[in-house]
């Protein structure tokens, strides 16, 4: 029995999750490296164009039940979770943000289904706990800023010549002395969320997505 046994309970489904996962698996294997930026448009750019509740009636109107439902969901989102981290160029980057959800969630990845639907399930209407699951709501998914093409057009704080020291804070592993203060780097929820926040003495300055090149942190 593995993890995804309890959420599916007949033969047809079980077929369907195991074609979903034999092409998801083919395709995790030779990924398009590119950059953090680019890979968390491409999935903002996909995840838009999904509805939860429309997933849900389909769902249901073929028979299946609620637990299948958020699975299939779950799993939707999942894939398009891993498929956006196999993308990303940065080593150093992909084990930073394991660590981040490693002591976030307990685990590397996607959060559990029960982790996301939080409080109270059985409490909640269906299309509630589709969207908690998918992560949002079906209209507000989070913006994207493009960054700027060039190098003098990023904030100030990104072009400077920094030196980072690696720290035992998954949530906030780099720091560094920058002229009497105190900056910090936070990793956030990617890709639904930038996956950097530089703070300066405890302070969000800006958002980011790829390591500045005039930035140097351990084992670059």
């Amino acid at each position: 029995m593995n993890e995804y046994d309890a959420y599916i309970a007949d033969a047809e489904s079980r077929k369907l999750f195991d074609d979903s996962e034999a092409f998801h698996k083919r395709l995790l294997e030779k990924p398009n490296l590119t950059t953090n930026a680019a890979a968390r448009r491409a999935y903002l750019d996909h995840m838009r164009g999904v509805v939860a509740s429309r997933i849900g009636e389909d769902d249901l109107s073929r028979g299946h039940s609620v637990s299948w439902t958020l699975f299939n969901i779950w799993t939707l989102r999942r894939h398009m979770y891993e498929l956006t981290v196999v993308r990303m160029r940065s080593d150093e980057d992909k084990r930073a943000l394991a660590d981040y959800e490693r002591e976030r969630y307990g685990s590397p990845g996607m959060p559990s289904v029960d982790y996301l639907l939080g409080a109270d399930p059985d409490k909640a209407d269906p299309v509630d706990l589709f969207e908690r699951v998918l992560g949002r709501k079906e209209d507000s998914s989070p913006l994207f800023r493009k960054p700027p093409r060039k190098a003098k057009d990023l904030p100030s704080h990104l072009q400077r010549s920094v030196t980072w020291v690696r720290i035992d804070n998954p949530a906030a592993p780099w720091t560094a002395d920058v002229d009497g203060e105190r900056w910090e780097i936070r990793i956030n929820q990617f890709p639904d969320e930038p996956l950097f926040t530089l703070f300066v003495n405890g302070h969000s300055v800006t958002d980011f997505e790829d390591w500045p090149k005039k930035w140097k942190r351990p084992g670059t």
